[in-house]
């Protein structure tokens, strides 16, 4: 499967990070940079060993490095939506949900949330449902004079197409944050 990772660090020269990467993930790399920032697109490397690799780079570099990393369905209109707000978060080891969680700007939550539920069925009323009804599926269809099992196949779509689960709290609590923000 194929991963994609954006750097940005406080370094001004990228060549020797872009030299330690290349050496882990080969030639068949893709590797973008970008004036304030590094995109690398490869396959078939471990997330725990790219943040090995990272905290040994800031280490040996005595520098901050930021990462976002992502395997999703969609990657490429992923990294367009993360890629401006990620240039501006605090330095951290960011996957898609720890990245949705420290989002603070009102127009990258919607469309964060657009991106999320495109194509599952889901909507606000539905996600607002199932906080309501404390994640319970039967209570939600009910409130929401749907049946039981349109329900559960929108959950299951948003679940296939963005790894998002209503019926997990922590996943819940992301959509209703994002919703918040609006």
């Amino acid at each position: 499967m194929e991963k994609y990772i954006i750097l940005k660090t406080n370094q001004e020269n990228f060549s020797y990070i872009i030299d330690v990467f290349r050496l882990l993930v080969g030639n068949t790399a893709q590797i973008e940079e970008k004036s304030n920032f590094i995109k690398i697109k490869c396959r078939d490397i471990d997330s725990k060993e790219i943040e090995a690799t990272i905290e040994s780079l800031e280490s040996d570099l005595n520098a901050l490095i930021s990462s976002y990393q992502t395997t999703s369905l969609r990657p490429t209109r992923e990294i367009a939506l993360v890629e401006k707000p990620f240039l501006d978060m605090s330095y951290g080891h960011y996957q898609f949900k720890s990245f949705v969680l420290n989002v603070k700007d009102k127009g990258t939550a919607l469309d964060l949330f657009q991106f999320i539920v495109e194509g599952s069925g889901v909507t606000e009323d539905i996600i607002l449902a199932m906080a309501d009804c404390d994640l319970n599926v039967s209570k939600a269809s009910n409130l929401l004079f749907m049946h039981r099992n349109t329900l559960l196949y929108k959950i299951e779509r948003l679940i296939t197409l963005s790894d998002f689960d209503l019926k997990s709290f922590n996943d819940l609590y992301l959509l209703v944050q994002l919703l918040r923000a609006k």
